[in-house]
C-alpha cells in the first residue's frame, strides 16, 4: 500500500529554525532516489524558511 504525505506549511515555527532530515532508500520500488528526496526536502525548507542543520541518509 502506498503512503501519501501531505506537505503543509509548518505551523508556528520561527523563521530560520534549524531542522534535521532523514532520507532512506526502500529499494527498487521506491518513488524517488536519495538525491531526489534530498532536493525535495531542501526545496521545502527554502520555501518555508527552515535551515537544514543535518541530513541523515540510510540506504
Amino acid at each position: 500500500m502506498k503512503q501519501s504525505t501531505t506537505h503543509n506549511s509548518p505551523a508556528l515555527l520561527p523563521a530560520e529554525i534549524k531542522v534535521v532530515a532523514y532520507i532512506r532508500s526502500s529499494g527498487a520500488n521506491q518513488e524517488g532516489s536519495i538525491e531526489q528526496q534530498e532536493k525535495a526536502i531542501a526545496d521545502y525548507c527554502e520555501k518555508h524558511g527552515l535551515v537544514i542543520s543535518q541530513i541523515y541518509t540510510d540506504n
